[in-house]
């Protein structure tokens, strides 16, 4: 998996060197928006956040001891981690939606963003139905 973790970083970097040559480059498509700033900025903003994940699952895997693996892979602390993992999703199921309304009552969200977000939580709906779905007929 730290191969795959240096991979990501790399990708990290990649995106933010592209953000840099947003931000100075002259590109047609970027400049017809209304902030073409923010394209600039949000490309880096995603290449450090994947970055910074990918650097703290380094570190964490290089800091563990056998014992300390082996416990993390232990079958409570697992079903811990999913029961977490599940609780964060049905808490995004619930606010997303809220957030989107906000958005688009204050007047924040055009018709597109607003159906192209509304499509994103339909697919981690269904995705999330499918995969309940798969496991509960595979026990």
């Amino acid at each position: 998996m730290t191969k795959k973790s240096y991979v990501t970083v790399g990708i990290g970097i990649c995106l933010i060197l592209a953000s840099v040559l947003i931000a100075i480059g002259d590109f047609t498509v970027i400049n017809n928006m209304q902030r073409p700033d923010l394209v600039s900025i949000g490309v880096a903003f995603l290449g450090v956040s994947i970055s910074t994940l990918a650097l703290i699952k380094i570190a964490e895997e290089k800091s563990k001891s056998e014992k300390q693996r082996i416990e993390e892979e232990d079958e409570r602390n697992v079903m811990i981690n999913n029961m977490a993992k599940s609780k964060a999703f049905d808490l995004m199921i619930i606010t997303f939606p809220i957030f989107l309304l906000t958005l688009t009552v204050m007047g924040y969200m055009s018709s597109v963003a607003f159906f192209s977000f509304v499509m994103l939580f339909l697919v981690y709906f269904f995705y999330s139905t499918y995969r309940l779905f798969i496991l509960k007929s595979s026990f």
